[in-house]
């Protein structure tokens, strides 16, 4: 609840000003102390320094007294939420600080973590927004606060679709929704399927059966059981029928203290209030009741914000690497032409004769070793030097690049922080649903990219898996109501199972070294687009790429077949031909093809390049269209819905980008495989030369070009 500071002002009104003015002040110090330099006039009058000064002094104590008396409710306007969330409750079947449990509710009221009122514009955090809720300070049945984010729900129901947050009073009085609702009802009734919109309204229904709950108190299992650790709490109402009449009044009157305090504004009070109430229930059963470290674990892990700081760290790391790149360039031209400028005559000129003019000296080869440290290897000469100094000057590129890389180690740094908060807190590998996976998805992309940076010190690593972690993060940050990130316990298929974390991790973490493979294609395919005379069949950069191919289809071989063991662990078979197991079988059987057919000679780089970024198709398809879209199959813990309209649409637009280089590759191609005319071949009689290198004629001159 926000608190205007109207309200306390109007503790200060004109007659206790003047009450404040008619009282004796203390004794003011002298004008000769408020100046070094005090200036008398004969007589002992005080100079003009001395009268200012005197009047000045007494209106600023005048308003020092004033700010006094309005500070404390100034400050009453301010709640301090702190204690009152880390009240613990039992829901989703687990205890978590009541600080988590606002934020997940309204999570899943509003899709948001934080309610703004799209009337007013007013702004309340999760706590605050919760409280609100359950002391009845505003009437919630007509806020809008309800998510309904599909367009054919609102199509159905005749509302605006350009709204996202609706009221409960508003949807109560729909005849449409009220249809639906008995729809729904029939046909799970008779157990038949229901549609996209049928799905939806059945979710907003959820939520409003969930505000429900918290408007009325009913929601809030905050009384423990102490007669067994199985026990489930219970609410307010029923506080007496565990505890007796006695506890359960004095809880009453706890939460009643805590409440007025809280529609007042009292600061002191409610804080005072939240503490003694948080006392008390932790006194009811202290051998059941969580730790305070791991209440504040968990705090600590809410208002940080670990994955959305990572992924904030790792876009500034890609914008310095970018930078770093486009400096880099320009230093390079710039250090041609210098060195253009300078270059020593050769040691062996060949001597001259007919055709000998055209043959270029082949640098020595560079071996495995330089080849690898070539991005950090000293300039050349006359590259980085001043003119007439001797000095290597450290060129931009360096910098920029140690300073991304940098930034990039901070950024997977916080997001292993985060990932290990969030495996203590929930007591196991998250590894259940779609938000915990593109998390550890993108920490995938992040540590392998790191690593292959150290080894390779390639440059293009780090820059390719920054947005990549940075797309994965956003998708998991900003869309909380299709990946669900509520910290919840494992379905009984999934307890205490080996395999199945094994089998997740691994195969994830395939994904991850696949999706850092399509970004390498991505950038390959956009230096064949943009700077076609870049790269050839032997650059570096498609070594890379392989690598990580390498790497990626081994890591989904072994998930696969962990898959299989865990299956036979669970439901007794190795493989069914669930969805699941379909899609995951035909990712890498698209990813075994692509390399076989490298190896075989039917493409090349550029082809592999193509394969990279469209295989990755099959994978999207394994790991979020069998849970999103077809949402059939034994893995059903995994299933959810929404963003299928904003992932058809990233790969609609990939596939086209995709096509495009395909098809200017291919004009390309073409073009440069025409055969010359006769006229434009020349031959030229052969002869040898001093170096023994014979010349070549202009005819294969023309079809090298």
């Amino acid at each position: 609840m926000m608190h205007s500071l109207e309200q306390s002002a109007d503790a200060m009104t004109p007659e206790s000003v003047n009450e404040l003015k008619s009282k004796p002040m203390p004794p003011t110090w002298p004008s000769a102390a408020l100046s070094p330099h005090p200036t008398r006039r004969e007589g002992g009058e005080r100079g003009v320094p001395g009268r200012i000064a005197g009047p000045l002094f007494s209106v600023n104590k005048t308003f020092l007294l004033v700010l006094l008396v309005w500070l404390p409710s100034l400050c009453a306007a301010e709640l301090n939420f702190d204690t009152m969330g880390r009240i613990v409750i039992q829901s989703g079947g687990r205890k978590k600080p009541l600080d988590t449990f606002a934020s997940e509710s309204l999570q899943t009221i509003s899709g948001r973590r934080a309610f703004k009122n799209p009337q007013t514009g007013e702004r309340l955090q999760a706590i605050d927004a919760l409280l609100s809720m359950w002391f009845g300070s505003r009437d919630w049945r007509k806020t809008p606060v309800v998510l309904i984010s599909d367009a054919g729900l609102k199509i159905a129901l005749g509302l605006s679709a350009t709204d996202r947050l609706f009221s409960a009073e508003a949807l109560s009085a729909s005849t449409g929704f009220q249809e639906i609702h008995a729809r729904i009802g029939s046909k799970r009734g008779r157990g038949e399927d229901l549609n996209a919109v049928e799905k939806e309204a059945e979710s907003v229904l959820s939520r409003l059966h969930l505000l429900s709950q918290i408007t009325s108190g009913e929601a809030f299992t905050i009384v423990p059981d102490p007669r067994t650790a199985k026990a489930s709490w219970v609410g307010l109402p029923r506080a007496s029928e565990v505890h007796g009449e006695q506890v359960g009044r004095e809880l009453e009157n706890l939460v009643k203290k805590v409440s007025t305090a809280y529609s007042t504004g009292d600061a002191a009070g409610f804080v005072s209030g939240a503490e003694a109430l948080s006392t008390r229930l932790a006194q009811l059963a202290p051998v059941l009741y969580p730790a305070s470290a791991a209440i504040s674990r968990e705090v600590h892990y809410n208002h940080l914000h670990p994955f959305r700081w990572a992924w904030v760290l790792y876009l500034a790391a890609f914008i310095v690497l970018l930078s770093g790149n486009l400096v880099a360039s320009a230093w390079k031209n710039l250090s041609g032409t210098r060195a253009s400028r300078r270059v020593p005559p050769h040691p062996n000129p060949p001597p001259p004769g007919e055709g000998n003019e055209r043959v270029a000296l082949e640098p020595p080869r560079n071996t495995r070793r330089s080849r690898r440290l070539a991005p950090i290897l000293p300039l050349s000469e006359g590259e980085g030097r001043g003119e007439g100094e001797g000095n290597v000057v450290i060129p931009p590129s360096s910098v920029t690049y140690f300073a991304g890389l940098g930034l990039f180690a901070v950024g997977l740094a916080m997001q292993v922080y985060g990932f290990v908060l969030r495996t203590w807190i929930a007591g196991r590998a998250p590894v259940t649903n779609m938000y915990e996976s593109m998390v550890w998805v993108s920490l995938g992309v992040a540590a392998l990219a790191f690593a292959f940076e150290l080894i390779y010190r390639s440059k293009v690593y780090a820059l390719t898996a920054a947005p990549l972690a940075v797309l994965g993060l956003i998708f998991a940050d900003m869309f909380p109501s299709v990946f669900n990130a509520n910290i919840g316990p494992l379905p009984p298929v999934l307890r205490d199972n080996f395999w199945l974390v094994t089998h997740v991790l691994t195969i994830t973490l395939g994904y991850a070294a696949l999706a850092l493979a399509m970004g390498l294609g991505h950038v390959i395919l956009s230096l064949y687009l943009f700077k076609p005379g870049s790269l050839d069949e032997k650059s570096q950069i498609h070594r890379l790429l392989y690598r990580a191919l390498q790497i990626g289809i081994f890591l989904l071989a072994i998930g696969t077949i962990l898959g299989g063991v865990w299956a036979n662990y669970s439901w007794g078979r190795f493989w069914g031909w669930d969805p699941k197991e379909t899609w995951a079988l035909i990712a890498l059987l698209l990813y075994i093809f692509a390399l076989h057919g490298r190896l075989a000679g039917w493409w090349g780089n550029f082809g592999l390049s193509v394969a990279a970024s469209v295989c990755f198709n099959g994978v999207l398809m394994a790991w979020y269209g069998v849970n999103f879209v077809l949402g059939k199959g034994l893995h059903s813990y995994g299933f959810g819905g929404g963003g299928v309209e904003w992932v058809g649409a990233l790969v609609a637009l990939d596939l086209l980008f995709i096509g495009y280089c395909v098809a200017v590759r291919l004009r390309k191609g073409t073009a440069g495989r025409e055969r010359p005319s006769p006229a434009a071949i020349r031959l030229e009689p052969l002869k040898q030369s001093s170096t023994g290198i014979a010349p070549r004629n202009e005819g294969t001159l023309a079809r090298n070009v």
